[in-house]
């Protein structure tokens, strides 16, 4: 599509190629969505984050993606419109930030190596300024197409996010007269102060954006044709990039206010064209936010930054690429290994172990734990012992899952079991357990998961000193007020005296009369 592009003497395939781009993949949209939904936290935990990983999984066709080789462009362009005055700084002042950038001393070199981004700068004929809007149109067909071009050949296919920002004295004027040529209303909505002018130069701005509506008026039947009579070259690159990442599945951030018009251009020429672009922030310039509300994109910062350069963006990657860390790298309750863990228990045979383990598997995933955000226990009863284990503890979610600490079961004074006993029955308690409210007259209900074949009971009852759990285990400050128990029945013991031992009954340990306790 690149070659076929810089063939052509005219528009129309990059017209071509916009309207037949690739769409964000369902599929994968939905494992990251599915994905996240099982992840070690409570729901919605994170935040836009977690929506920020699904969007970018879905771009990326990658439902663990993670953002390895960001990509940050600026385009440097020159506008007519700046001899009128509209800017506090010279035209010069784009050549010379454009070295500055060269030479790493500008604000976004910075915040490219603190995001590990790479920054390509891009001058459009800086010697060579676009036309004064206010007597005609800015840029010639030729021109036009020049500049979408470069800007579509400047992404890097390796990569897998693009920030794209502008430097360009003038250009607020320029995207002022692009907005207003889109989305209509006075200029005075639309104009801001850009790099500092004073009331005097707000007013000038206005009116020379007032002027070029009136002079280009055949222009604003297509948002291209806005753009053309109205932008800069450093504009219309963006939009050339913006494109191209489409083409390629790489999300885009957006800058600020001039990036945004430019995108808006977009946009406006065929609904849905920036689904794979994110708001990177909120600039000061007063009708960004305005644009913002049209394009329906909720800013990601907002700092104040006026700065343009892609400042804003970068800022932005570091945010994408925690969301995606913490998307792709946290681990699921399954890959967690929330399971039994009973290899260096005695007395029990390796396909008892076997079976207890796919149970406890088999449990948790009835809990549908995207509902229930609550702390998970549970304990079993080997050789006269209560093996405790902290399945979720939110202090230490990761780390926590590891350790299983034997607790002596007469700690309550109770003694649950003869010494001699060896029993392999295990009671798995998957305990809601929000903080007790004595005002609660009723038990919360509990999940009602169907059974699996291999379950003998499922019994909600409340965990009291009966249980012979000490109270010290719980989380809050007392017991829960309602609890699931999922009890597997005991296997068959070889030893005939330990086959008569007394088995625990889970249940009735567990089971009472009333809420809440007295």
């Amino acid at each position: 599509m690149t070659d076929e592009m810089n063939n052509s003497n005219d528009i129309n395939n990059f017209l071509k190629a916009i309207s037949t781009m690739p769409s964000l993949d369902e599929e994968k949209s939905k494992q990251a969505a599915d994905r996240n939904a099982m992840l070690t936290k409570p729901p919605g935990a994170l935040g836009r984050l977690e929506d920020i990983a699904i969007w970018y999984c879905g771009w990326r066709g990658d439902f663990k993606a993670l953002v390895k080789k960001p990509q940050v462009i600026v385009f440097a362009g020159n506008h007519g419109v700046a001899s009128l005055g509209v800017s506090a700084f010279p035209s010069e002042v784009t050549a010379q930030m454009v070295i500055n950038f060269e030479q790493e001393g500008a604000a976004i070199n910075q915040l490219c190596k603190v995001s590990g981004a790479t920054l390509n700068v891009h001058s459009l004929e800086l010697d060579k300024p676009t036309k004064d809007f206010s007597k005609g149109p800015a840029l010639s067909p030729d021109e036009f197409q020049k500049a979408i071009l470069v800007g579509w050949n400047s992404v890097d296919i390796e990569a897998d996010l693009l920030v794209v920002g502008e430097m360009g004295i003038g250009n607020t004027t320029s995207a002022a007269a692009v907005a207003c040529g889109l989305y209509g209303g006075d200029p005075e909505e639309w104009v801001g102060r850009g790099t500092g002018v004073d009331d005097a130069g707000l007013i000038l701005k206005s009116k020379v954006v007032r002027e070029g509506l009136k002079i280009n008026k055949s222009a604003l039947e297509t948002p291209m044709e806005v753009l053309r009579c109205f932008g800069g070259r450093e504009m219309v690159a963006m939009v050339g990039a913006i494109s191209r990442a489409r083409s390629l599945r790489i999300p885009v951030v957006l800058d600020g206010f001039i990036c945004t018009v430019s995108a808006a251009v977009l946009e406006n020429h065929k609904s849905g064209l920036l689904n794979h672009c994110l708001a990177g922030h909120l600039s000061s310039e007063g009708a960004h936010l305005k644009i913002l509300d049209e394009l329906k994109k909720k800013p990601l910062l907002d700092l104040s930054l006026r700065l343009g350069e892609a400042s804003g963006g970068a800022l932005a990657i570091n945010i994408i690429k925690a969301a995606l860390a913490c998307h792709s790298g946290m681990a699921t309750f399954e890959e967690a290994s929330v399971k039994l863990n009973l290899d260096n228990v005695e007395g029990i045979s390796d396909q008892i172990k076997k079976a207890m383990d796919e149970e406890f598997t088999n449990v948790l995933s009835m809990l549908n734990f995207r509902d229930m955000g609550h702390d998970l226990f549970k304990r079993w009863y080997i050789d006269g012992r209560m093996f405790h284990h902290l399945v979720l503890d939110e202090n230490n979610l990761k780390a926590g899952i590891q350790e299983i600490r034997p607790i002596d079961a007469r700690a309550s004074g109770k003694s649950i079991l003869p010494e001699s006993s060896r029993v392999a029955a295990i009671a798995i308690d998957a305990i809601i357990a929000p903080q007790y409210d004595s005002n609660i007259s009723e038990p919360i209900p509990a999940t009602s998961p169907t059974l699996s074949p291999t379950l003998s009971a499922i019994t909600p009852g409340f965990l009291g000193s009966s249980s012979g759990i000490p109270a010290s285990i719980f989380p809050t400050k007392s017991a829960p007020t309602s609890a699931l128990l999922v009890k597997i029945p005991p296997p068959t013991l070889e030893n005939k005296a330990t086959q008569e031992a007394p088995i625990p009954n889970p249940s009735m340990d567990l089971a009472v009369s009333g809420f809440p306790p007295k």
